[in-house]
Order: C-alpha cells, then structure tokens, then sequence
C-alpha cells in the first residue's frame, strides 16, 4: 500500500460515520465511503501540497453523499432546494418555510411547544 492509500485509510472510519449521519443507513453509507475513497485516489493531485488530508477528505465524502442523495429517488424533496431566509440586505421578510413552522409552532398548546409553567 502506498503513503496516500495508508493515510486515507485512517480516516475510514470516520468517514464511514459522516456519511452515515447524512444517509441514515448504513449500506448506503458504506458505498460512498467507497465511492469518496475511489474520487479521493482519482483526485489525489488536486490535494495541494502540504494541505491537510482530513478536510478534503469529508468534503470528497460529503459531496459523495450529497450524489447519493439526489440519485435516489426516495431522499428526493418534492419542492425545490432551500430558499434565502431574507429577501435582500436589511428586510425582515421569511422564506415560506419558516413562516408556516412559526405558524403551526404558535398554534400549538404551550405545554406541546416546550414551554414548563413556573
């Protein structure tokens, strides 16, 4: 095994749990492990000198998971991608998104929302 191999298998592990906690099953996070590791030994010479390994290696891990994702059709959202929260500089205006949570939040009974009495 050569030195880039050897590095890169440290961080496997780790790797594995990242991608775990953003598929929530654990084949599919093994396959882009397998994949980030695959795109990392392709990609090696984008890796600049003297550059840390471990932060290029969850963002090729990341972005593996992130394909995943838009590849399969049961994670796919039915709206698209997130919206800004405010319109331009200085105005208050929310994204749809957030106006319908506060708005089913407020509706609830405090004792649902959180709130303890004193």
């Amino acid at each position: 095994m050569n030195e880039f191999a050897s590095n890169v298998e440290r961080h496997r592990r780790e790797l594995l749990l990242h991608c775990y906690r953003m598929l929530g099953s654990l084949p599919d996070a093994e396959d882009a492990v397998q994949e980030a590791l695959l795109r990392a030994w392709r990609y090696r010479d984008s890796l600049k000198e003297g550059a840390p390994l471990r932060p290029w290696l969850y963002r090729v891990a990341t972005n593996a998971c992130l394909d995943a994702i838009a590849r399969d059709e049961r994670r796919r959202c039915s709206r698209p991608g997130p919206r800004r929260m405010m319109a331009g500089p200085g105005s208050r205006k929310m994204s749809s998104g957030w106006g319908r949570f506060r708005t089913q939040y407020s509706n609830q009974p405090p004792r649902q929302r959180g709130h303890r009495r004193r």
